[in-house]
């Protein structure tokens, strides 16, 4: 499954629609775009790395399900917790 991913910021192209709303609604979006510091990868990937891993462990071993206020495990039903 390919994960989606949205664009940081509209395109530089004003003949669409995104960027003109974002240069009416934020008009400095391209200075700030223009300001921001370039990210480290190697840090950027040993987060996505760590995060992959606890997606991953939640998904196998915390099925844990809220219903409202309630969050209960699957296979332990008669536990009900109010967290």
């Amino acid at each position: 499954m390919t994960e989606k991913r949205l664009a940081a910021d509209p395109p530089e192209d004003a003949s669409f629609l995104v960027t003109q709303l974002w240069d009416k609604h934020l008009p400095r979006w391209r200075q700030i775009k223009a300001e921001k510091e370039p990210r480290d990868k190697s840090s950027t990937a040993l987060f996505v790395s760590h995060h992959s891993k606890v997606r991953n462990l939640e998904a196998q071993f915390l099925k844990i399900v809220q219903v409202g206020q309630f969050m209960f495990h699957p296979k332990l039903s008669d536990d009900l917790q109010i967290w």
